[in-house]
């Protein structure tokens, strides 16, 4: 996997750099007039100034500071910005919100690309094998992980290749995926198996009781719950009452009670090895101190063997089409974010597409004694 990465490192993100340039001047252009009507509605105030801010929102706005900072002191971050403008947008603090999330972009995302990308046209980031604990791949100099998903940056990043495009291979549902065959929760992966879609397939069990939610929100339940969380934390995850998310929570545990036996197998598994164990045999050592550690104990068995897949479908695909002799020049994976891949491809490339899926599914299950109903969906585009 090292050898890889490294390839995937030297090969680089093509950047559109002019597109990006007028993209950065567009936006500055706008934050520039934005900055003028912030200056004319809170003369003097500097939004970046977390004392003066403090001031505005907590002395003369009133309003209570219910978040702490780690050591204690009132917080006055983006997310508490944005939690007020939405509770009460009457407070009109949401050209300061808009304007600070803008900025940042620009700053931290949309300028530094065009800085590394100055001397090839691409940016060649770092992959971090080791620093995440349930073996997920992150980055630096830059942070792909981290570029959200309406960032102008992406649609700067293109393919290398004449009508060339990037393709996006993701695994659907993969944690809930894995999450079903490692606690063998038999409904989970019966849906699985059959091909249902299990996010709808919660929908219209609730309707059967009464509770109307959406596609959307039944996916959030699904991929929260998995992971235990409470009714308090469900309530907020789904933005839904009380009452409601307490009856998702029992809806959830009768059509899927193994995940109960699941999370108490962990619990003793800790509290008598001081360590979790997924099912390839690798270890996070911990101690149950709290609802974090608790948490951390969860997340590992499910999310280190959706990397390990992860990692084995990259594999596959390298070594069985991309080192094909008619392939090497026609198509490169540039990236890795979380569950998907990406390639850049030509034209005749994307006519392997379903080798690909292929490679990163069927033969993937040839690798472990676990049979995952994997799926992969692919997304073509221009850019990221």
């Amino acid at each position: 996997m090292a050898m890889l990465l490294a390839q995937m490192e030297l090969s680089g993100f093509h950047i559109d750099r002019t597109l990006l340039s007028g993209k950065i001047k567009a936006e500055l252009t706008q934050l520039k007039a934005m900055g003028k009507t912030l200056n004319e509605k809170f003369p003097g105030l500097n939004i970046f100034s977390n004392a003066q801010m403090k001031e505005l929102l907590f002395k003369k706005m009133g309003f209570y500071p219910a978040k702490k900072t780690q050591t204690g002191g009132i917080c006055c971050d983006q997310t508490v910005l944005e939690e007020i403008n939405k509770l009460y947008p009457q407070a009109g603090i949401g050209t300061i919100v808009d304007f600070r999330k803008r900025y940042h972009k620009v700053k931290t995302e949309m300028v530094p690309m065009l800085k590394g990308s100055e001397k090839t046209g691409y940016i060649h980031t770092n992959y971090n094998l080791g620093a995440v604990v349930t073996g997920r791949l992150s980055s630096s100099d830059p942070n792909l992980q981290n570029i959200t998903r309406n960032s102008p940056v992406r649609e700067a990043m293109t393919s290398r290749f004449p009508n060339g495009r990037l393709v996006q291979f993701d695994y659907k549902g993969h944690e809930f995926v894995v999450w079903a065959t490692v606690a063998n929760v038999k409904k989970a992966l019966e849906l699985l198996k059959a091909g249902n879609d299990v996010h709808q397939f919660l929908v219209d069990e609730l309707a059967k009781g009464g509770v109307h939610i959406n596609r959307q929100k039944a996916k959030g339940g699904n991929f929260s719950l998995i992971y235990g969380v409470g009714v308090s934390k469900l309530s907020k995850i789904l933005n839904v009452g009380r009452k409601t998310a307490e009856q998702i929570h029992k809806a959830w545990h009768y059509l899927y009670p193994e995940a109960v036996r699941f999370h108490e197998k962990i619990r003793n598994q800790v509290n008598e090895k001081g360590y979790v164990e997924n099912i390839f045999g690798h270890r996070r050592h911990l101690t149950l101190t709290g609802v974090h550690e608790e948490k951390q104990a969860y997340n590992f068995p499910i999310q280190s063997v959706a990397v390990e897949l992860c990692y084995r479908g990259m594999l596959n695909v390298h070594s069985q089409i991309l080192m094909h002799p008619n392939l090497k020049k026609e198509m490169i994976i540039v990236g890795q974010v979380h569950d998907s891949m990406v390639i850049d491809m030509t034209p005749l490339a994307m006519t392997h597409i379903p080798k690909v899926e292929i490679s990163m599914t069927q033969e993937v299950n040839t690798l472990t004694s676990h049979e995952f109903y994997l799926a992969v969906e692919h997304k073509i585009s221009p850019h990221f």
